[in-house]
C-alpha cells in the first residue's frame, strides 16, 4: 500500500491538517505542504521529490527542512499492529439515591427502577476499599439524583477522603445552605453544579421556577468558602442560543453537554439538537468546541481505542446494581450488585470484559472512519441512547468528526513552506 493512499487532507480556510489515520499521525499546513507530502508520499524518496521541486523552483533547503520536519512527526510512518491495554480504573460513580427533590425537564435518571434494598454505609465501605486497590488516586463522584437528599453521602464521602481519594460533588445545589455548608467543603474537592442557562428565564425552565436564585445563593456560599466549583450546562435546542451569554458570566469554570435523549427527554423531540448544531454553538461562542481535545493531542501517535466503559469507569446504584457507564443504567447492561457479588468478582466478569473489549473496530460507522483512533468511537452510551445499540454509531457523530479536525488544525503548529 502507498503511503499516499493512506493520507487524508482535511481544510479549513488557507490551512490543511494531513492526517495518516493509522497511526495516527498529523501535521498542519498550508497549499505548498500540501502539494510536497504528495509528491513525497508516492515515492518516499527525498531525491525524487527535490527533481520535481526543483523544477518548481523551490529551494533545496526548505524541502529537506520541511520534510524532516513531518517525518519527524510519524507522518509516513506505515500501520502498525494495535498495542491495546485495558484503562486502570480512574473513577466510580455512586448513585446515592434515586430521589430527586427537582423534577428536570430532561432528566436522565428519571426513568430508573432500583432492585435490591439501599445500601448500607458498611456496603459503601466494602466498595471503597476494593476500588483502592485498583487505583489509590480514583476519582469518587457522587451523584443521583440530589446526592444530598441521602443521609449516606457525607459519611460515605468522609471515609473516602479518609483513603485518599478524590471526591466530587454532583448537583443542583438547591440544598447547599448555611448548615450544612462547613462539612460539605471540609468533605469534598470539587463540587459540578448544574447551571442551564445564563439566568432565571433560562434555568428554571428546566429546574422550575425559582431554582436558579437558589443554586446562585449556594454558589455565592460556597465561593465565600473558597470550594472547587465547576458548572456543567445540558446544550439543547431551546437554550443554544444562550451558550455564549452563560460562558461570558460562568467562565473557565463552566463546561458543555449536549441533551443526551434518555430517560426524560427521550420524548422531548423538541429539545433534541444535531451534532452540528452542537458544534456550531459552541464555535460561535468563542468556547473551546472540543471539550476533550488535549487527549485527542495526546493520541499521536497512540491510538485511542474506546471511552472509558467498563474498565476507565464504572457506576453503582443506590441499591448496589453494577453497570459500565452511568449513563447506562438499563436492564442490558447490569452486569450484577454488589450485594450478592464483591466489586472484584463483578469489575473483572466476563460480562464486564465484553464491556472492556468493546472498541471503535466493533461499531458500525466508526471501524472505517478516518478519525476512529482520535475519538476512540465517541460516548458509546450516546450511540445507544440514538440507535438503541452500542454496536452502531449515530448522527451526532457529526460533532466529534467536525471538532476534532477543527480543534487539531487550530491547536496545531502550522509547518509551512
Amino acid at each position: 500500500m502507498r503511503c499516499d493512499d493512506l493520507l487524508k487532507v482535511y481544510r479549513r480556510g488557507d490551512k490543511f491538517l494531513v492526517l495518516n489515520p493509522t497511526v495516527p499521525s498529523w501535521v498542519v499546513t498550508n497549499a505548498n505542504g500540501v502539494l510536497l507530502i504528495k509528491i513525497f508520499s508516492e515515492t518516499l524518496s527525498t531525491q525524487e521529490t527535490l527533481r520535481v521541486t526543483r523544477r518548481k523552483k523551490i529551494p533545496d533547503r526548505n524541502v529537506v527542512k520541511f520534510l524532516d520536519a513531518v517525518t519527524r512527526e510519524e507522518l509516513f510512518a506505515v500501520p502498525s499492529v494495535p498495542d491495546r491495554k485495558p484503562y486502570q480504573l480512574r473513577a466510580v460513580y455512586l448513585n446515592m439515591t434515586e430521589r430527586c427533590n427537582l423534577n428536570c425537564v430532561y432528566c436522565f435518571a428519571a426513568a430508573r427502577v432500583e432492585s435490591f434494598e439501599r445500601l448500607t454505609f458498611n456496603d459503601y465501605k466494602k466498595i471503597l476499599d476494593a476500588v483502592q486497590r485498583y487505583n489509590p488516586r480514583a476519582e469518587i463522584i457522587f451523584t443521583g439524583g440530589e446526592p444530598l437528599m441521602s443521609p449516606l453521602t457525607l459519611p460515605v464521602a468522609e471515609y473516602a477522603k479518609n483513603l485518599g481519594f478524590k471526591r466530587k460533588l454532583m448537583t443542583n445545589a438547591t440544598l447547599i445552605d448555611e448548615k450544612n455548608i462547613s462539612a460539605l467543603v471540609d468533605t469534598f474537592d470539587e463540587f459540578k453544579i448544574s447551571v442551564d442557562g445564563s439566568d432565571a428565564s433560562k434555568h428554571d425552565f428546566y429546574r422550575g421556577q425559582g431554582n436558579f436564585a437558589r443554586t446562585i445563593k449556594a454558589v455565592e456560599l460556597l465561593d465565600k468558602f473558597s470550594a472547587d466549583v465547576k458548572f456543567a450546562m445540558v446544550v439543547t435546542k431551546k437554550n443554544i442560543d444562550d451558550v455564549a451569554p452563560a460562558a461570558k458570566i460562568f467562565g473557565g469554570r463552566l463546561t458543555f453537554q449536549p441533551l443526551f435523549p434518555f430517560g426524560n427527554a427521550k420524548t422531548k423531540s423538541d429539545l433534541h439538537l444535531t451534532g452540528g448544531e452542537y458544534f456550531s454553538a459552541l464555535k460561535s461562542a468563542g468556547v473551546v468546541p472540543f471539550m476533550d481535545l488535549p487527549n485527542v493531542l495526546k493520541a499521536h501517535g497512540k491510538k485511542i481505542f474506546k471511552c472509558a466503559l467498563g474498565d476507565a469507569e464504572v457506576s453503582i446504584s443506590c441499591s448496589g446494581d453494577f453497570y459500565p457507564c452511568q449513563l447506562l443504567h438499563h436492564d442490558e447492561f447490569k452486569i450484577g450488585n454488589v450485594k450478592n457479588s464483591s466489586f472484584d468478582a463483578l469489575y473483572n466478569s466476563a460480562r464486564a470484559e465484553k464491556f472492556k473489549n468493546h472498541t471503535v473496530d466493533a461499531i458500525d460507522g466508526c471501524r472505517d472512519c478516518d478519525l476512529k483512533f482520535l475519538c476512540g468511537g465517541a460516548c458509546q452510551a450516546r450511540h445507544f441512547s440514538e440507535t438503541g445499540s452500542l454496536d452502531k454509531a449515530g448522527d451526532f457523530c457529526e460533532y466529534e468528526r467536525t471538532a476534532i479536525v477543527d480543534g487539531l488544525i487550530s491547536a496545531a503548529e502550522l509547518k509551512a513552506i
